[in-house]
């Protein structure tokens, strides 16, 4: 359980290797568990439309990883979707969007 002075400011998140910020749609995070740097990858891959090729060559396979390290054990979890390749930006930014919270809402319930 974590204290009241875990609690961070989510602006400077990213810059972090732990503590709790609170989000509408996830509500708690511990950021010990859930690295910004795995949103930050996973926008990089779809931005850049890199990933896994599927035939025809319309869409490519994009994995979202999320792991954690403590005592020299690591644990990751992770998924893999196909985007189409070609979209805009704004496209590109609700389907990332749809896919980390996709995960988020998904890891509530494990």
């Amino acid at each position: 359980m974590g204290k009241r002075n875990d609690v961070v400011d989510g602006a400077g998140a990213d810059a972090l290797r732990g503590g709790l910020v609170y989000t509408r749609k996830c509500g708690w995070i511990d950021l010990g568990h859930a690295r910004p740097d795995g949103a930050r990858v996973l926008w990089d891959r779809i931005r850049r439309e890199r990933g896994s090729p599927v035939r025809g060559n319309s869409a490519h396979i994009v994995p979202m990883l999320q792991d954690m390290e403590r005592f020299g054990i690591r644990i990751a979890t992770g998924s893999r979707f196909r985007v189409k390749k070609g979209l805009s930006i704004a496209q590109k930014e609700r389907v990332a969007l749809g896919i980390y919270l996709r995960d988020c809402l998904f890891r509530q319930f494990l």
